[in-house]
C-alpha cells in the first residue's frame, strides 16, 4: 500500500495521518478513566480525541457514579434499619426514600 504524499494546507498527508493516529490513542486515556467512573467510554473517547487537554482535566474532576450509587444504597439501608427499630415513622422513611431516588436519578441523568 502506497501513501501518497499530498500537501494539504502546508501539512503533508502523512503528518496529518500520524497526528490523527496519536490523537486517537490519546483519546483512550479519558475514555478509560470515564468508563471506570461509570460514564460512556465512546463519548469520552471522542472528547479526548478532539480536545485531549480539556477532556483529561474534565474527566479527573467528574464524580464517580459508582460511588454515588453505593452511598445512596447504604443510606437507604440505614433508614430502613431505623424504620424497623421504630426510630422513624413510615412517612419519614418514604419521604427519605423518594429524596434518595431523586438524588440518584439526577446523578445518573448528568452524563
Amino acid at each position: 500500500m502506497f501513501i501518497y504524499i499530498v500537501k494539504l494546507g502546508g501539512i503533508l498527508m502523512e503528518e496529518l495521518l500520524t497526528m490523527l493516529f496519536f490523537a486517537a490513542i490519546l483519546g483512550l486515556i479519558p475514555g478509560f478513566i470515564a468508563k471506570s467512573k461509570g460514564y460512556s467510554f465512546g463519548a469520552w473517547w471522542l472528547y479526548g480525541f478532539l480536545i485531549f487537554i480539556g477532556a483529561i482535566i474534565h474527566v479527573l474532576f467528574i464524580p464517580n457514579k459508582k460511588n454515588i450509587e453505593q452511598k445512596v444504597i447504604n443510606e437507604l439501608e440505614r433508614y430502613k434499619k431505623l424504620l424497623e427499630e421504630g426510630i422513624i415513622s413510615e412517612e419519614d422513611f418514604e419521604a427519605k426514600k423518594e429524596e434518595l431516588k431523586t438524588k440518584l436519578n439526577d446523578t445518573l441523568r448528568e452524563e
